[in-house]
Parts: structure tokens; C-alpha cells; sequence
């Protein structure tokens, strides 16, 4: 509860929270009953570093946006979120690690230092 937000009525078996990842950005509710089952069967109880792990992959699970298939109704609205909501949140919160960055995973293509430089000889 503490640090997933994940709050159920005792006794009633009633679901009364859900984490919050991202402001603004509600997970699919049709997830639900898949993100419980899978906390119950594929969360590692037993060591408590190994716990966080899993419950976060399944967290995230739950929150990942899928896309929609081209000519879906819901494409306009898929754009709009990760346009809108998703990237400026990555954009503050992301700092690759050394593995993504020595690897080329993660590419700095430009920084504004270089670019006010190149602009300032025009």
C-alpha cells in the first residue's frame, strides 16, 4: 500500500486504489483483472528486492500504452497521449543509465548548449 498506492477494503475484497504513474495517464481498466491475477501468481513474495522488481514490471505491464492498429478510431487519441502526456514526462524524469548510453541504445543526437553555438555563427 505504502509505496503502490494499491489499497483493497478488508474483509469486502474491494479494490479501492491503483499506483499512479503518470498524472493524467490512466492505465486500460480492461487490464485489471489480468494486473491482479498476475500480482498474485508472478510477484516474487518472498525476497523483498526481488518483490519491488516484479511488482514494478507488472505496474509498468499494466500502464504500457499499446499502439492501435492503423485506421482504429482510437489512433487520433494514442497519438495525442504520447505526444501530450507520455514524452514530456519521460522527457523530465529519464536518465539513461552508463549500459544504454556505452551501448548506443540511447543516443544524445543534440544539446541545446551545441545548437545556441552553431545558431550564434549564422
Amino acid at each position: 500500500k505504502q509505496w503502490y498506492q494499491r489499497r483493497v477494503r478488508a474483509g469486502e475484497g474491494e479494490l479501492r486504489g491503483l499506483p499512479v504513474v503518470i498524472e493524467k495517464y490512466p492505465p486500460l481498466l480492461q487490464r485489471l483483472p489480468l494486473f491482479l491475477l498476475r500480482l498474485s501468481t508472478e510477484v516474487e513474495w518472498s525476497e523483498e528486492k526481488a518483490c519491488f522488481r516484479s511488482i514494478a514490471s507488472e505496474v509498468g505491464r499494466f500502464y504500457s500504452l499499446t499502439q492501435p492498429m492503423e485506421g482504429d478510431p482510437n489512433m487520433h487519441d494514442w497519438k495525442f497521449t504520447l505526444e501530450n502526456v507520455l514524452w514530456p514526462q519521460l522527457r523530465t524524469v529519464y536518465i539513461p543509465d552508463e549500459g544504454v548510453t556505452s551501448d548506443g541504445t540511447v543516443l544524445q543526437v543534440a544539446d541545446l548548449h551545441n545548437l545556441y553555438k552553431v545558431f550564434e555563427r549564422c
